[in-house]
């Protein structure tokens, strides 16, 4: 049996891809077959000392959960390792690490073998340094924090583990991976992108009992070094110009105009195999956090959205009557129509703003 060894660094892209309507996946094995585990069901043994460190252990379970919830059969199951050898051995294995060679010169490194277009071993290995691991805004180096998120970042690697390549055409974990978050008030919630979703589907078949739908203040920017790039969603008039904004605690603050339209960019992700019909609202709110009790201010009716991922500019009217601080943000299925897996991700604030 020949057995072909590769490396996915995150900064760097070293085996080849081909494009897959938004996500990337492998066919330097077979131009026609996509390189995948022969089964649906894998199991990473994670390093003692690391399963150890109630920290990182919480980290890799959160990603392994967010890896779980996707519209394919995939499931990734970590446990502790029965001792601290790392591949290859035939058993998956992830393991924190200062060895810049087995880093493959960034901050984290997937390793894969293969036998003709089957995965047979996987071993991660993460940089031993200081990461964002408790979800909150404070810490977190795409808000108010000074340090990335651990769980962002392992979701990624665990991507490469399941078959996905890097991603540079849309917004995707596989992506930049930090800034892939769902935002509350104080909290962010790593999660796994509704087009990497689309990749595991076609790789592992579907599970058609998984259906989420989502929104995001982050959106996809451009390419950089084979990645994705993201940005904060923005605000334009009807004219295509922001208006003046500025940075408070990196997050963006506009002044806007009552008795005008505005467009809100607003991400959009259907996470379920099949396309789903909803509502989609925009709102404003005196809070970060968005729900239906917020002020109505728009709704857009009857929308069918595909699986995957989509960015729009909502055009809104503010009334002439509305004065002060506000947060606008929109809600997916506005009317609870859909029986969701999480129905905590249905509403995000996309921009703060004075209005006069």
């Amino acid at each position: 049996m020949s057995i072909r060894h590769i490396t996915l660094a995150a900064l760097a892209t070293l085996a080849a891809a081909q494009s897959a309507s938004a996500y990337e996946l492998d066919y330097s094995g077979d131009p026609f077959v996509p390189r995948a585990w022969p089964g649906t069901s894998v199991t990473l043994n994670v390093n003692p000392s690391d399963w150890a460190s109630s920290t990182r252990r919480g980290a890799i379970e959160d990603a392994a959960d967010a890896i779980f919830e996707n519209p394919s059969m995939l499931v990734i199951n970590v446990q502790e390792d029965d001792d601290s050898s790392i591949g290859p051995n035939d058993e998956n294995e992830l393991t924190f690490t200062s060895n810049s060679a087995l880093l493959c010169g960034g901050p984290a490194c997937t390793h894969l073998w293969y036998s003709g277009v089957n995965i047979v071993e996987a071993d991660i290995y993460i940089l031993n340094d200081t990461y964002s691991v408790g979800n909150t805004k404070s810490d977190n180096w795409s808000y108010a924090g000074n340090h990335r998120s651990l769980q962002t970042m392992i979701i990624h690697e665990l991507g490469h583990v399941a078959g996905l390549m890097h991603e540079d055409g849309n917004y995707s974990v596989m992506g930049q991976d930090w800034n892939v978050l769902h935002a509350g008030a104080s909290d962010v919630t790593p999660y796994l992108d509704a087009d990497s979703g689309r990749g595991l589907k076609e790789l592992y078949g579907a599970w058609t009992e998984y259906v989420d739908l989502s929104v995001s203040h982050w959106g996809y920017l451009g390419s950089s070094g084979g990645y994705s790039t993201h940005e904060r969603n923005i605000v334009e008039d009807t004219w295509g110009v922001q208006p003046w904004h500025t940075m408070v605690s990196r997050e963006p603050y506009y002044v806007l105009d009552a008795g005008e339209v505005y467009r809100f960019e607003t991400t959009l992700e259907n996470k379920s195999s099949t396309a789903q019909t909803v509502d989609i609202v925009i709102v404003a709110s005196t809070d970060e956090t968005i729900t239906t009790a917020d002020t109505e201010l728009e709704r857009f009716e009857n929308w069918r959205l595909s699986p995957g991922v989509v960015e729009h500019m909502l055009p809104t009217y503010l009334p002439e009557d509305m004065n002060g601080h506000y947060y606008i943000g929109a809600i997916i299925d506005a009317d609870g129509d859909v029986s969701e897996w999480d129905e905590t991700n249905n509403g995000q604030y996309l921009v703060e703003t004075y209005i006069w």
